[in-house]
């Protein structure tokens, strides 16, 4: 449906229910007329819903890393852009301690996210900001040098050395890993 200005309304949704999981699929965006910008993993209402005790209701939990791995099935190719879920936790006081296990805690979940492919998140609570800028920016650099290297080897059709050897899916990857690092800096 075009708006007055002749631009698509989009819109994005929130995966909290697991009943939802069943309707995911790759023409779901498609069924849409491509309007599906995001989806976004509600971690809370989901844990809740599936009857997970609230000491289990954590974005590292098994349960979270199936719903996440079916959204990113069904949303492989579209261009729908995915979003974890959060931490619902501030700093126990001012110590420095307590915000520096805070920042541990979410450092932790962020890069569970990362490692899972998922490399947008959103936060509750204005201290998450720190420990997301700095786990992101040393995930994306840990890596950048020996991916560059490989997506150059492979451009200039040599060995990448290191017993690698890529194909263009992998390329593609790298690539891909190289602009979000190229994004990630300051």
């Amino acid at each position: 449906m075009e708006g007055e200005f002749g631009t698509r309304l989009r819109f994005e949704m929130q995966v909290e229910a697991p009943q939802t999981l069943p309707f995911l699929r790759g023409d779901l965006n498609e069924s849409l007329g491509g309007r599906l910008a995001a989806a976004h993993f509600g971690v809370f209402d989901y844990t809740a819903a599936i009857g997970l005790p609230p000491h289990e209701q954590r974005l590292d939990h098994p349960a979270c890393d199936h719903a996440r791995h079916v959204m990113q099935t069904a949303f492989a190719g579209t261009g729908v852009e995915l979003s974890d879920g959060s931490l619902a936790a501030s700093p126990a006081s001012d110590r420095t301690a307590d915000v520096h296990a805070l920042w541990r805690r979410h450092a932790d979940l962020v890069r569970h996210s990362l490692r899972h492919g998922y490399y947008q998140g959103w936060d509750m609570h204005p201290s998450h900001l720190v420990s997301r800028f700095a786990t992101v920016y040393a995930f994306h650099l840990a890596r950048y040098d020996a991916y560059r290297e490989r997506v150059l080897a492979w451009q200039e059709r040599r060995d990448a050395g290191g017993g690698v050897m890529d194909e263009p899916a992998t390329i593609r990857t790298l690539a891909a890993a190289l602009r979000r690092a190229d994004q990630a800096l300051p």
